[in-house]
Parts: structure tokens; C-alpha cells; sequence
């Protein structure tokens, strides 16, 4: 049964670390920050300033001294710092968990973020990168099918299928772009700032 995390057990914790079950749902929300809404991508951290974080809610395995991360990491905020949980709600999973729910509960929160967060212009962009990311049993169990369809999303959002097929197409088209000099994701780029203003 979940239970929020002790004092005491918060208090002995030496080590953040994403769950492996968890990896490619984390992995997936760190390489997809382009497709959410304007006002979630443009939270800016500055350490001069001290901005009360709001509070995450973190689920978490809790392993010796350390935390492994089920879910929690697709807030903006989110940090693989200590700070973390200094302003953190913290529910315990049975150290026993098997894998298989661990991975499909980081994904089902992954999922929901998507949905209440994703900018319209993106869906077609989200169903590439949901088709090429999600194992097929988690789709399997999230969207009762293998691999997410332009026709189930669309009944989803209540869109129109053409309308994200035509964004799919021009996503695609917009593909070559290896020489694109890279751009640090703003989770990146907050995680950076995050680490900074610790350390002064």
C-alpha cells in the first residue's frame, strides 16, 4: 500500500535517481517539452530571484538511502536534486512493486500531463512520438490498442483526423534539420538553474 514517505526516511535520503521501469517515461516527457502549451514551457527560474516552487507530488520507491523516481518528473520543475524535496509531497510504493505496474504508472501520469498540457498544433507531433516511445502493452492498456491511431486520438480531443494527419505530414517535412545547432529543453535548462541556485 502507498503511504507518504516518514521524516525520518526523507531525512536519510542521499540519492535521487529515476526508477529503471520508469527510464523511458521520463526520457519521453524530457524530449518532448516542445509540445506543451506556451505558459508551461516559459516558467523561468532565476537565481536571483526567490520564487516559492510549488508543491510536486512525487511517487517514489525508497531504496536504502535512496529515491527512485515512478512519477513526478513530468512537472517543468522537476529536479534530480536534493532540493527536491524540500517543498515535495512524497508517496511511498512497496519496494516490492513489480516493474510492469511501476512502468505502466509513470506512464499513465506521463499521459495525463500530455492531455491537459499539449498545444493543439502539436497533437500530430504527440502521436509520432507516443507511437515511437510507448511499449506496446502500456498503449495496449492506456488507449486499448497497440499503437495510438489518428482516429482514436482524434475521438480523444475532439479534433478532426485530417487535421492531425496534416500536421503529422508537416512535422515531417520539418524533419531534416541535422545541423540545427542543439537547444537545451527548458526541463533542462530549469534543472541547470535549479542545481545553480543551490550551490550559492
Amino acid at each position: 500500500m502507498a503511504t507518504l514517505l516518514s521524516k525520518k526516511k526523507r531525512n536519510e535520503v542521499t540519492k535521487i535517481e529515476v526508477h529503471n521501469a520508469a527510464r523511458a517515461a521520463y526520457d519521453f516527457i524530457q524530449q518532448s517539452e516542445y509540445l506543451f502549451e506556451n505558459e508551461i514551457i516559459s516558467i523561468k527560474i532565476k537565481s536571483t530571484d526567490k520564487i516559492a516552487q510549488p508543491p510536486l507530488t512525487l511517487h517514489v520507491i525508497h531504496n536504502q538511502n535512496a529515491l527512485q523516481i515512478i512519477s513526478g518528473f513530468e512537472h517543468p520543475l522537476f529536479t534530480l536534486n536534493k532540493s527536491i524535496l524540500k517543498n515535495s509531497i512524497i508517496i511511498e510504493h512497496p519496494s516490492n512493486l513489480d516493474d510492469n505496474d511501476i512502468e505502466q504508472l509513470a506512464w499513465h501520469f506521463v499521459k495525463h500531463t500530455l492531455f491537459f498540457s499539449i498545444r493543439e498544433s502539436s497533437l500530430g507531433s504527440m502521436l509520432d512520438r507516443i507511437q515511437e516511445s510507448m511499449p506496446k502493452p502500456i498503449s495496449k492498456e492506456l488507449f486499448d490498442m497497440p499503437k495510438l491511431s489518428e482516429k482514436k486520438l482524434a475521438e480523444m480531443t475532439s479534433k478532426s483526423r485530417s487535421c492531425i494527419a496534416t500536421q503529422r505530414k508537416k512535422s515531417r517535412e520539418k524533419k531534416p534539420n541535422d545541423n540545427k545547432p542543439h537547444q537545451f529543453s527548458i526541463f533542462e535548462e530549469i534543472s541547470k538553474e535549479l542545481k545553480e541556485d543551490g550551490t550559492k
